[in-house]
């Protein structure tokens, strides 16, 4: 070996990812080679294409070499051109020893790579436990993250219980992390459905409300997953039941979307009138989709059955519209207004008379006859759509005779057929109650004269009777187990709500009454008090019921009260019940009339002596949860009666929760945008200055109000413009993001900094830049008249000029370039301005960029070209743009990745069929032999391998070898050699198809662009290839891609003929196709000839 040394190119070897002898030796772990190439001089530090150094490698290997090298003096501390350190690798491969090592040998734990993790990021991917605890033993920050997940989401995605507990046990508290779609850790654990994880996370502070980018809150994941218990959980942790996704759906849209009855019933406060976007109410959506019973249990919870959308449509409408039948009769059953409408094609009658639907006609006929019955005027419009047919007329009159009879045929005294037929259930089982009318309703025909109301007057009967039947069963029951109640007399009385009830003289004080508790510990009193039977409520506390007693939720009957009935709860304040008495939540009765948004029952509490600034278990005091609801008439009773407008939790115990407990009531409601609290809030003398957990004030959060003027009102009670948050974003930032040019303006009139960065060093102007409005394209010139450096670079050393190329148009592009933007500039990645461009969909901001004479090939430090970047977001433009400007088709990054291995990569077709038409190499391989075509088998996209199957079969007609690893490949899959020899069989069927003279199919489809040109410019051959239109079956595979070949080409040379013409008029040329205009029209291109030619 020492002979072998003095050999001088033996230590300057290196293989095809730049490795020498030291790196090979450390990555398979040959300890006596590492030792005596760092004696051969060989630096121990040493990096390949990667950056990655032989620690680096021998982290990856065992403890044993990890040792040696470090002894030998290692740079532990060393980045790869990821960012990655040996502390990264080691702790994906999970070696417990070796990451021990690294740490006594001084790696710094709380190191970033480029993606913004740390080893704990790796080591809770890689699912390696042992080398989680040893890290957080060591100290490591279970937080720290940038632009990345956290540990703990991580953890909850991966669906790592194990992991989930290590790391909230090790004080992971940052819950407030969101992903790039907005997906918070609570929409990742109800994924999981894990209810204690849940439990756990809510514990700690994470908001329940928090909505992802599409506006779904984790209220609306639970009912997805149809999960009751974490339904449950939500609702009592605060979870808004209004809240609504961009689409303005709330939970309960969802769950009748979804087709589940999972919002549980007994839930205060139901969105029954909460609307989507377009108006639609959950109540319109049950009813287009025919569900009855949720219709019904809407209806009876208080939704209104009148609602209508933003077209004044109601749901009997929808329901008429998709022809529910029996949804219709119920609607109608329950109160539906059908005689409303100001045009005829608004009435219900018209969309039945449209939809032909004979039963809706006539159930709408016999509803309108009967409100004619009972005196009620029916709409002219109505009344006109009737008069139009015949047989609706007739019909109409045949029902107003019947309901005429009716109201003459007495049933017992003076209760008529036509009485009972509009009266409730309820009404009819107290009807069925009296024995001798009973008995009429059982003897009785209903009419044998009536045909058209006789199946509906005898189907209420009989609901009535049984209802009759279901209470004096009910009674029965109830009288077994409270003999005192007076038996079924007794419970008859309790549930008839009537407004002078009392209690037998018999059974009051009774023991057995006012002692009675339900398997949960609720009384008598609690029971009534929750459904807010008033009337009863008042009798028991007569008697003696406890108004102070306890169930086993801690709750009062004033806190597990119907707060929609202010009767109610003054009655139990007048009887004594302690207004401040929490449930086992530490929901005072205050914090649940406020979440209720009843605002009598707060000012009935409030005027008690509630305690106004008492806080619940998750520290929300009464005025959080109305500001953050948006209840301004709840928000002045609250700040009239003395709540604290400067609250915040202050206590250590809590000082890393991130609920809106740690905002200002201030920042909370300038957070929700609700201009009028905010103005109250100001009002009331509310702290502009105050700092939220986060490092942000209220003015971070005041410019996202759509006008300036409560803005303005902060900074005049001395709130710092140029305050930054705990991610150094100041409150210009926030207004920059928000895109609000008013906010903007008012912000630099009162000298906020310009030029003031974020942690990552990114200006107001790089954030205005990145957008691509009208909105941004103002404020990125008021900023740059103002001063703002559009060359200032951030941590990256990227510049607001290249976050704008990115996604700017033509005209952002100018107004950089008019304020002396560095188009030349380089970021610390090695990416040029046309690395950024490459993926703007502007093809012109691309050629406007390439007038600079950048360098077309320049690399970044991992070897990509723009072009890599044009392929890899499937910028079809960009690609052909950078092409046409030299861009090489063949380039390969470090790793030997080529832009068209990018492109099948990330699935872009159409980059990848341009690629090809190009000459793309499809047989290119990677250093590590990898192809395209195993790329596209490897994502199982059969569309991606058919394209280049497609393309490798055509290359292979024109006489060029096929790869022979890519041969194997297709023979191993017999889905692909059946495509591949159909590929083979059609290319040989257009070979032997003649277009014109000896031209055929084939001829077109592989001819280059030159000679297609050529072809093009022929009207013969023009005209005989419109003939095979008709033949184009006959080639399903190729036929569609040499049609819109040539057909383009053909359109081409038509724009340039009338193009040289014109030019021709113009010089003076006798022929269109002088060299002169040919040199002219060569650097135009299609949009441009079009243009040219207007």
């Amino acid at each position: 070996m020492d002979e072998l040394l003095q050999d001088t190119s033996i230590l300057e070897y290196r293989d095809q990812n730049n490795n020498n002898l030291l790196l090979i030796a450390a990555h398979s772990g040959n300890e006596t080679i590492v030792r005596q190439m760092v004696n051969a001089g060989l630096n121990i530090n040493e990096t390949n294409y990667f950056g990655d150094s032989p620690l680096m490698l021998a982290a990856l290997s065992n403890s044993r070499i990890v040792k040696t090298l470090l002894e030998l003096g290692a740079d532990v501390h060393m980045r790869s051109w990821d960012g990655f350190t040996a502390l990264h690798l080691a702790a994906i491969n999970g070696d417990h020893e070796v990451v021990k090592l690294l740490i006594d040998f001084g790696a710094c734990l709380n190191v970033l790579d480029d993606a913004g993790r740390t080893a704990l990021h790796m080591a809770v991917n890689f699912a390696n436990h042992e080398v989680t605890r040893l890290l957080i033993d060591h100290g490591i920050n279970v937080d720290l993250h940038r632009k990345s997940d956290t540990p703990l989401s991580l953890a909850v995605k991966n669906g790592d219980q194990n992991m989930v507990r290590l790391l909230l046990n090790a004080g992971a508290m940052d819950m407030s992390h969101q992903s790039n779609n907005g997906r918070t850790l609570l929409h990742e654990c109800i994924c999981m459905q894990n209810l204690d994880i849940i439990r756990d996370i809510i514990l700690r502070g994470v908001n329940v409300n928090v909505a992802d980018m599409n506006g779904f809150a984790p209220l609306h994941e639970a009912v997805t997953y149809q999960n009751v218990a974490q339904i449950l959980l939500l609702l009592e942790n605060g979870a808004k039941i209004t809240a609504k996704t961009m689409e303005g759906n709330t939970p309960l849209h969802w769950a009748i979307i979804g087709k589940t009855s999972k919002i549980p019933r007994h839930t205060k406060a139901p969105p029954r009138q909460c609307v989507c976007t377009h108006g639609l109410s959950a109540l319109h959506i049950a009813a287009k989709s025919g569900r009855t019973g949720t219709v019904y249990d809407l209806v009876q919870n208080g939704a209104n059955i009148n609602i209508k959308d933003i077209n004044m449509r109601t749901p009997i409408y929808f329901a008429t519209l998709n022809e529910q039948k029996l949804m219709v009769k119920l609607l109608l059953d329950l109160g539906a207004d059908i005689n409303e409408g100001r045009q005829v094609h608004d009435m219900v009658l018209y969309v039945a008379l449209k939809r032909k639907s004979r039963i809706i006609i006539n159930l709408i006929i016999q509803h309108l006859a009967n409100l004619y019955a009972k005196g009620i005027s029916v709409n002219q419009l109505n009344i006109s759509l009737i008069a139009q047919q015949d047989d609706l007329k007739n019909h109409f009159e045949n029902c107003k005779r019947e309901l005429q009879s009716m109201k003459e045929h007495k049933v017992y005294n003076s209760i008529s057929y036509f009485k009972i037929l509009n009266s409730s259930i309820d009404t009819i089982a107290a009807y069925a109650r009296n024995d001798n009318i009973k008995k009429c309703f059982e003897d009785s025909s209903y009419g044998s004269d009536y045909t058209i109301y006789k199946l509906a007057l005898k189907n209420k009967v009989q609901k009535g009777i049984e209802r009759c039947k279901f209470l004096y069963s009910a009674g029965t029951l109830l009288s077994d187990a409270l003999p005192c109640l007076g038996g079924k007399e007794g419970y008859r009385s309790m549930s008839s709500n009537s407004s002078n009830f009392q209690f037998p003289m018999n059974v009051r004080n009774l023991p057995a009454v006012v002692n009675w508790r339900d398997s949960q510990g609720s009384s008598l009193l609690h029971v009534h008090a929750c459904v807010g039977n008033e009337v009863v409520t008042k009798a028991l506390l007569e008697i003696g019921c406890d108004v102070r007693a306890k169930n086993d939720r801690d709750e009062t009957p004033l806190t597990c009260a119907d707060f929609n009935k202010p009767g109610l709860i003054g009655c139990l304040i007048q009887a004594g019940a302690d207004v401040n008495a929490a449930n086992c939540l530490g929901q005072s009765p205050l914090h649940l009339a406020v979440s209720s948004q009843n605002e009598k029952s707060v000012e009935l509490l409030v005027s008690a002596g509630a305690d106004i600034n008492v806080t619940d278990h998750n520290l929300n005091t009464p005025l959080h949860i109305a500001v953050d609801a948006g209840l301004y008439d709840i928000v002045r009773i609250l700040v009239e009666g003395g709540a604290d407008i400067n609250g915040m939790q202050s206590d250590h115990r809590h000082v890393d929760r991130v609920t809106f407990t740690n905002f200002s009531i201030l920042s909370l409601a300038a957070r929700t945008r609700n201009e009028p609290i905010v103005k109250i809030l100001l009002d009331a003398g509310a702290d502009v200055t105050k700092v939220n957990v986060d490092g942000t004030t209220p003015l971070h959060f005041g410019v996202w109000l759509r006008t300036s003027d409560l803005t303005r009102a902060m900074i005049a009670r001395g709130a710092d413009v140029n305050r930054q948050d705990a991610d150094g974003f100041a409150i210009l930032h926030e207004a920059v993001y928000e895109g609000n040019i008013h906010q903007v303006r008012m912000l630099l009139e009162h000298r906020a900094n310009i030029s003031i960065k974020t942690l990552e060093g990114d200006t107001p102007l790089h954030w205005a830049a990145f957008g691509n409005t009208s909105d941004s394209h103002e404020i990125v010139e008021h900023l740059l008249t103002n001063g703002a450096d559009c060359n200032d670079g951030n941590i990256d050393e990227t510049t607001p000029f290249q976050f704008a190329l990115k996604k700017s148009d033509r005209e952002l592009t100018q107004l950089f370039l008019n304020h002396g933007a560095n188009v030349g500039v380089v970021n610390f990645k090695g990416e040029t301005s046309l690395h950024f461009v490459a993926e703007n969909r502007h093809a012109n901001v691309i050629e406007r960029l390439l007038q600079f004479q950048l360098n077309v090939e320049a690399r970044n430090v991992n070897g990509f070209s723009a072009l890599h970047y044009a392929a890899e977001s499937g910028n079809e433009e960009g690609c052909a743009v950078l092409l046409k400007y030299g861009a090489d088709i063949e380039a390969k990054c470090n790793v030997g990745r080529s832009p068209l291995y990018l492109a099948v990569r990330m699935q872009q077709e159409q980059a990848i069929r341009l690629l090809l038409e190009h000459r793309a190499n499809v047989f290119a391989r990677t250093i590590t032999g990898e192809s395209i075509l195993d790329v596209a088998i490897e994502h199982g996209d059969g569309r991606l391998s058919h394209v280049l199957l497609q393309h490798m079969a055509k290359m292979e007609s024109v006489g060029v070898k096929l790869d022979e690893e890519d041969r194997l490949a297709i023979q191993h899959r017999e889905d692909l050699h059946v495509y591949y020899q159909r590929c083979i069989h059609e290319l040989g069927n257009l070979r032997r198809r003649l277009v014109y003279n000896e031209i055929s199919l084939f001829d077109l489809l592989v001819a280059s662009t030159k000679i297609l040109c050529g072809y093009a410019r022929n009207e013969e051959m023009v005209a005989a290839f419109k003939e095979f239109e008709t033949e184009k079956f006959e080639f399903p595979i190729y036929y569609e891609a040499l049609a819109r070949r040539f057909n383009a080409e053909t359109r081409k040379q038509y724009l340039l003929w009338n193009a040289a013409s014109i030019l021709s008029d113009i010089f003076h040329f006798n022929d269109p196709l002088h060299i002169a205009n040919q040199k002219i029209l060569s650097y135009l291109t299609e949009s441009d000839l079009q243009y040219f030619l207007r």
